[in-house]
């Protein structure tokens, strides 16, 4: 089995389907479309692709996030008020 990748949606399907966590879509209503730090904490990607617009108000800030999460890449992308689109792999102990 190959890794497994958050790629968000920008009509919100991907951040809707099979959630078990209460208070998560009101996240995703408070971040707008960016993807909610708890439901990728909570999910464990290996990879999280998101544009820096989106990933500043909602990754970013987020400790939980930043501490299982390093920036493997970014591209440019002036798209949806972004300027780069961003690659997330999730964090191993050779990282740390």
């Amino acid at each position: 089995m190959g890794p497994s990748v958050w790629l968000p949606e920008f009509n919100g399907r991907a951040l809707t389907a099979g959630l078990r966590h209460e208070g998560i879509l009101g996240a995703r209503l408070e971040h707008h479309v960016g993807p909610p730090p708890r439901l990728i904490v909570d999910q464990q990607p290996d990879v999280v692709v998101t544009l820096d617009a989106f990933a500043q108000l909602s990754l970013l800030p987020d400790a939980a996030f930043q501490r299982d999460y390093r920036l493997e890449r970014s591209y440019p992308a002036s798209v949806w008020q972004s300027d780069q689109l961003l690659m997330f792999r999730r964090a191993t102990a050779a990282d740390n």
